[in-house]
């Protein structure tokens, strides 16, 4: 935050969601933001837009192009934890707000954590899951390790924007149902109790904004090399589904995935991806970045992890000092100032403190206007 308020020509909205867009033609004029907590609205207009928020919601109010999975979605994670009350290293690590109160009852040698029944939650008294007996997720071992992992996973078969909070509520009813479970029904963990819980779900995938390429999960294993690669990419075509071995007796309501293995969903990485697939193909003035760019639902796998969204970040950073300097579209970066592009690529992200003119070797015909 310290280093975003530095930034001389930066203006930062927090706790604002875009919930309205401006067009003229193939244009975005200005997006309209709300508080989330006053109401209050603010109109934002400019001349280049980035669509970086996941659910491509600018582009969509846009008219953007975008696809979305007709065969089911990843689901949103549900991450949580749990602690041992009576070891009082781990309720001082605590950072819930009632902290000071739960190393009381540590010292006083209270560590008794009952768990009342939940008869909201899903009823799994006789249901497998992992961390019950017998039962583990994908790559864990220990059962506290297979409480609250990344598989813990729910709303495959929903709509990952519009049932968001019911997605969400049912993570929520699986983790009560599973410690209840465990507490009342099985009579393990005595001392534990809940740590802490996401209370926001962790989403894989909604709508994809399409660019004038589409990246393929096929271009990933045939290492299609492109003109224009801009971002590289190392995590393997990952897809989760719901894990057949905990989905019995709960169809809409699985909540344990599996991620795709073997041979077909990896590559040879790190595999770099194109430029044309961080601008929209019809809407003039629009950049994404994240999750909602324009690949295929497989080619989504290897392209959403945290890291990997940055660079895009970048990239488009870069790209869009060149359309104001030069007056072009997104798409005219690539049309018109490919080798300039790559040239910024290769320049650190502290160039954007310097004089950018003078600190490059341009190529032949990429002067500055």
């Amino acid at each position: 935050m310290a280093v975003v308020k530095e930034e001389p020509g930066l203006k930062l909205f927090m706790e604002h969601r875009v919930n309205s867009v401006d067009t003229k033609g193939a244009h975005v004029m200005s997006v309209t933001a709300q508080h989330v907590r006053t109401a209050r609205r603010v109109k934002i207009s400019g001349k280049l837009f980035a669509d970086c928020t996941g659910d491509a919601t600018v582009g969509f109010l846009a008219g953007a192009d975008f696809e979305v999975s007709e065969e089911g979605s990843m689901g949103a994670s549900n991450l949580w934890n749990v602690l041992d009350q009576a070891d009082q290293k781990q309720v001082l690590k605590c950072e819930c707000k009632d902290k000071d109160a739960l190393s009381m009852l540590a010292e006083a040698g209270q560590v008794a954590a009952p768990f009342p029944r939940v008869p909201w939650a899903l009823n799994l008294t006789d249901k497998p899951f992992p961390g019950r007996k017998g039962a583990k997720g994908q790559w864990a071992n220990t059962p506290i390790s297979n409480l609250g992992g990344w598989f813990w996973e729910s709303g495959f078969d929903k709509d990952s924007i519009k049932e968001i909070e019911l997605i969400r509520d049912l993570n929520m009813r699986a983790m009560y149902g599973a410690w209840d479970a465990l507490k009342n029904v099985d009579g393990l963990y005595p001392n534990h109790r809940l740590g802490w819980s996401a209370f926001i779900a962790g989403k894989r995938e909604s709508r994809r904004l399409m660019g004038d390429v589409v990246l393929k999960a096929e271009d990933f294993r045939k290492g299609t090399k492109w003109p224009d690669p801009a971002y590289p990419n190392s995590w393997h075509i990952d897809i989760h589904v719901p894990h057949p071995a905990f989905g019995k007796d709960l169809k809409g309501q699985e909540f344990i995935s599996e991620a795709t293995t073997g041979k077909e969903y990896q590559y040879k990485g790190p595999y770099w991806a194109p430029y044309r697939t961080l601008y929209s193909r019809n809407i003039n003035n629009l950049f994404m970045a994240g999750r909602n760019i324009s690949v295929d639902r497989e080619a989504i796998g290897p392209v959403r992890v945290m890291r990997t969204c940055g660079m895009m970040g970048e990239v488009v950073g870069k790209a869009a000092w060149i359309c104001v300097r030069h007056d072009v579209s997104p798409r005219g970066v690539y049309d018109q100032h490919l080798a300039l592009l790559q040239k910024l690529m290769q320049q650190p992200g502290g160039m954007r403190r310097k004089n950018v003119e003078g600190s490059l070797e341009l190529p032949t015909g990429a002067g500055v206007k």
